[in-house]
């Protein structure tokens, strides 16, 4: 998929594992994609680690040379994705273009519903603490480069994280009902209510940020 000029790996196309098919695959990519592939057929309550051992066929005594449990796997495809979403977030937000990041949005939300199913099975409850706890660690990644790129030193932690959450919240919220309720709503639309999640708003509202706490 192609975003404003740049190429964008679909995060979650579970037929190439998010990689592109000429990177060497290391013995814990592959177990990365095979709990792809598994969460995509039966969700995350069916795997284990014995099943995806043999089903790469590997000891689990191998498999847990890389891997200490499923949650820790899960961690790091969750962390393998939103960082590849954040290199493409600050290069388009240092470029300051509101038409390139509504590309990004837009390329992001159709790899999304492309793989909705799989994405329904990611947010089951068993996983969704962790699924809301990486994204909110990458919101605040992505509001401490909007703060830099301002030249906004961040003083109110409390509130900063306040904020985080508030992003983080209305963006997992509104986009986990469009993948289980919303077939119907297309993904430009939605890039219309995420987009403005990243305004030219969020920089009054890091200002704030700036400034030291009340007494």
């Amino acid at each position: 998929v192609v975003a404003g000029g740049v190429r964008w790996c679909p995060m979650w196309d579970i037929r190439d594992g998010g990689q592109p098919r000429t990177k060497p695959v290391s013995a814990r990519d592959r177990i990365k994609q095979d709990m792809l592939r598994q969460l995509g057929e039966a969700g995350y309550g069916s795997i284990t680690i014995t099943g995806l051992a043999e089903s790469l066929g590997m000891s689990r005594q191998n498999l847990y040379k890389h891997y200490s449990s499923k949650e820790e796997i899960f961690h790091d495809i969750t962390q393998d994705h939103l960082e590849a979403f954040f290199d493409i977030f600050e290069q388009f937000y240092s470029d300051q273009s509101s038409e390139k990041w509504q590309a990004v949005i837009l390329s992001l939300l159709g790899v999304i519903e492309a793989n909705r199913g799989l994405i329904r099975h990611i947010l089951q409850e068993e996983t969704e603490r962790a699924v809301f706890a990486s994204l909110k660690s990458a919101v605040s990644r992505a509001l401490g480069h909007v703060a830099r790129v301002n030249e906004l030193t961040i003083r109110d932690l409390a509130f900063f994280d306040i904020l985080s959450l508030h992003i983080t919240g209305s963006s997992y919220h509104v986009t986990k009902s469009w993948i289980l309720d919303g077939e119907g709503v297309s993904a430009k639309k939605m890039a219309l209510i995420l987009g403005d999640l990243f305004n030219d708003g969020i920089v009054l509202k890091l200002r704030q940020c700036a400034q030291a706490p009340e007494a």
